[in-house]
């Protein structure tokens, strides 16, 4: 009979077996949360929806500051005061202006409020500055529609010399009140903003804007474009970044998940092996013994008669017939042995052929898997250059945020000034 040989191929299983060795390394990949001071540096936004698209194209250059849409501001409740306690904040020659256009309004029957109610009055610099952000959004940025604004210094309201009236259905009367006091309005688009041009200090202030603010709001202005440009290009939050971490992060899972698959499929095919190699030898060792037990039974020879004849001539039945039966039973052993090896053969020959199977499909599982982790490795390397570039872009625009923050001081301190020399 037939010595079953151990196969070489068994040596194909170091192909998968270099993962059990190798032992892939786990991947890290943890997105670096903002630092402490990053997060104090970023600015309160007014507008928190900034889109991607900028509005430049959709206006012409020039004055920025006209607007399609100007809501007016809604009236105040009624109050029963001869005149709005906002007049006296007002420079003096402002609210002079103004008791001479609430006289003039109270003394027409016709009035239907007590007196001039005023909406808003004097302004700070930070407010004109939110004001003129929000609007600069909506003009260029795609943000909210609000209303329209001047750049910060450049509003009358911060010195003092300009009001926004609650108008209700007594329009008329309050715009003739007021012009003919020496208050203007400006734009017809904004029914309820009165300048009070006729004060002997507007020409003044007016020069001082010129001269000596706008250089100022001018380079704010940049600065708060840059600021608005870089956030819009390189936002930490927009869909396309995060929705790429998360592609990441779920990649990262995934291989993970598949590493420790590979592992426990190659450690079932050492198990496997191993079982193989055991079987082979059981096999082996059968076969030696079903040739032994072949040997013995064509060596059986008849030696039970007493006088020493061949089962020919000996007349000894009950000895013949004994000597027969034992020759059957070593018969029906060797037949017993040859069947369970044929059994056993058979199976071990099916496993094995599935073994062999599995091994370069474990593989070539493996390479697609080196070859997903390096593509994996290299987007994440990507992400993180991103990052970075992010990071270093986040860091530029809040230096413009910061500088535009320091231009509106400066230019708080020049209102300041101009307002105490008038």
């Amino acid at each position: 009979m037939d010595r079953i040989e151990n196969d070489d191929n068994v040596g194909e299983w170091d192909m998968g077996l270099e993962i059990l060795n190798a032992r892939l390394k786990p991947i890290d990949f943890v997105i670096s949360p903002l630092s402490a001071d990053a997060l104090a540096q970023l600015p309160v936004d007014p507008v928190a929806d900034v889109r991607s698209t900028s509005n430049l194209e959709r206006y012409p250059a020039g004055d920025p500051f006209t607007s399609p849409f100007v809501p007016e501001p809604p009236p105040t409740d009624m109050a029963t005061a001869n005149d709005d306690s906002k007049a006296a904040q007002l420079h003096r020659e402002a609210y002079d202006l103004y008791k001479t256009a609430n006289a003039t309004y109270q003394g027409d029957n016709t009035h239907k409020f007590p007196y001039i109610q005023i909406r808003q009055g004097l302004r700070s610099t930070t407010e004109q500055a939110r004001l003129y952000e929000a609007y600069y959004r909506y003009l260029y940025y795609d943000g909210p529609v609000a209303v329209a604004a001047n750049q910060p210094g450049k509003s009358f309201h911060e010195y003092g010399f300009a009001i926004d009236v609650v108008r209700g259905d007594d329009e008329i009367l309050l715009a003739d009140s007021l012009e003919s006091a020496g208050w203007q309005k400006i734009n017809a688009d904004e029914g309820w903003h009165f300048e009070a041009r006729g004060a002997a200090s507007f020409t003044t202030v007016q020069t001082a804007i010129q001269t000596r603010v706008i250089p100022v709001s001018t380079q704010y202005v940049k600065e708060l474009d840059a600021f608005l440009k870089l956030k819009q290009q390189y936002d930490f939050q927009s869909p396309a970044v995060l929705a790429e971490e998360q592609r990441l992060r779920n990649e990262d899972m995934a291989l993970r998940t598949l590493n420790r698959s590979l592992i426990l499929r190659a450690q079932n095919l050492q198990r496997r092996r191993d079982q193989l190699q055991k079987e082979n030898a059981d096999l082996n060792n059968a076969a030696v013994q079903i040739n032994v037990a072949t040997q013995r039974y064509n060596s059986m020879v008849y030696n039970l008669c007493p006088n020493r004849e061949p089962f020919e001539r000996c007349t000894h039945t009950d000895l013949k017939n004994q000597w027969l039966a034992e020759k059957k039973a070593a018969y029906d052993t060797i037949v017993r042995m040859t069947n369970q090896y044929n059994a056993d053969r058979a199976r071990y020959q099916t496993e094995y052929a599935q073994y062999n199977r599995d091994v370069p499909i474990l593989a070539q599982d493996k390479v697609a898997y080196q070859r997903r982790e390096q593509i994996f490795q290299r987007d994440r390397a990507a992400s993180r250059r991103a990052r970075a570039k992010l990071s270093a872009m986040l860091a530029q625009s809040q230096q413009h945020r910061s500088t535009a923050a320091t231009l509106v001081g400066t230019i708080t301190t020049l209102v300041s000034t101009i307002r105490q020399g008038l």
